[in-house]
């Protein structure tokens, strides 16, 4: 039998966060996402439905809701402006949780920006496991075993279950994440022991392909931060060792963020990313992240940052005219 639901309670968590207006070059200088909603669905043992929470949350970094998340979520500045603090949030959501919870969240972005608002308000976040994604689960048990990314209501669809609530708000969401893993849960109960599918369930089979840390810094300019080469290290996903780097770093611009892939002579190839995030004392941390890569992503990674022959004749005649 699958493992998630077996002994603890399970929680499914779903985040609205703000951003701020425009196109900010360079590094991350503060909080890029910053939550608004918090809405989570606690599942018992038997994946019953067992409290729910909602939080609203005012925003201080960015007090303006973004026109897109506004007309996406529906969420205006008078909402904001009758939210609590972001810590007393968390606090709530903490004792919600309670111990010896699994966590559940729909596709990989919540989890992060949960654990940025927390280190950026400095509030401890050792209480929290590293999550199951529902998506990744519903992917492996729905799609031939493929990595898919499939939306919310979309699954919901495949899975005919009805759309009950308004989407993209914390709680809706929630609730809907939790309807899909019930049902989830129900059809790998009924596949065979072997079939290799049912580790999509398994929440530690999920958390040996990635590795996620903060690396906590006493650097306070991204000049620092960047000649600081231990910090940069490439550990892989499935040992936690250092791996061999193949390229130099990149820049992503409209993620604030630098990537890097290596190979592990055990593991094989990795992606590893790295997140600059100022905390509120002023210093810097470092988010690291790291999952396995395919021979093709390495490949299409070299060639976008290694200039081409062609390019550098082309940038010769133009140096010599």
């Amino acid at each position: 039998m699958p493992e998630l639901g077996k002994e603890h309670s399970v929680i499914v968590l779903d985040l609205e966060w703000n951003q701020r207006y425009g196109r900010q070059q360079g590094f991350l200088t503060s909080l890029a996402q910053e939550i608004v909603d918090i809405g989570a669905i606690k599942l018992d043992a038997s994946l019953r439905i067992a409290g729910q929470f909602q939080a609203s949350v005012k925003p201080v970094v960015h007090p303006v809701m973004h026109r897109h998340v506004r007309r996406l979520t529906g969420i205006s500045d008078e909402d904001c402006r009758e939210g609590e603090p972001f810590r007393e949030a968390g606090e709530a959501l903490k004792a919600f949780c309670g111990k010896d919870f699994i966590l559940c969240t729909w596709g990989p972005d919540d989890f992060p920006v949960l654990q940025r608002n927390l280190a950026y308000w400095m509030a401890p976040q050792d209480w929290l496991p590293d999550p199951v994604d529902a998506q990744r689960m519903y992917s492996l048990l729905q799609c031939d075993g493929k990595i898919r990314q499939v939306s919310l209501q979309d699954a919901m669809d495949a899975l005919e279950l009805p759309l009950e609530l308004p989407s993209h708000r914390a709680l809706h969401d929630a609730y809907h994440a939790a309807q899909v893993v019930r049902r989830l849960h129900a059809i790998a109960a009924s596949l065979p022991k072997d079939d290799p599918r049912l580790r999509a369930m398994n929440p530690h089979g999920q958390q040996t392909e990635t590795s996620r840390s903060l690396r906590v810094t006493a650097h306070r300019t991204i000049e620092s931060l960047l000649a600081d080469e231990v910090l940069f290290a490439s550990l892989c996903p499935g040992c936690g060792e250092p791996g061999q780097p193949l390229s130099g770093r990149r820049h992503i611009p409209d993620k604030r963020m630098l990537e890097q892939y290596a190979a592990c002579e055990h593991h094989g190839y990795f992606r590893a990313r790295f997140l600059p995030q100022r905390t509120a004392d002023g210093t810097l941390s470092l988010w690291t992240w790291a999952t396995p890569a395919t021979e093709q992503q390495v490949r299409l990674y070299v060639n976008a940052i290694t200039p081409s022959k062609r390019r550098n004749r082309r940038r010769g005649r133009e140096n010599r005219a």
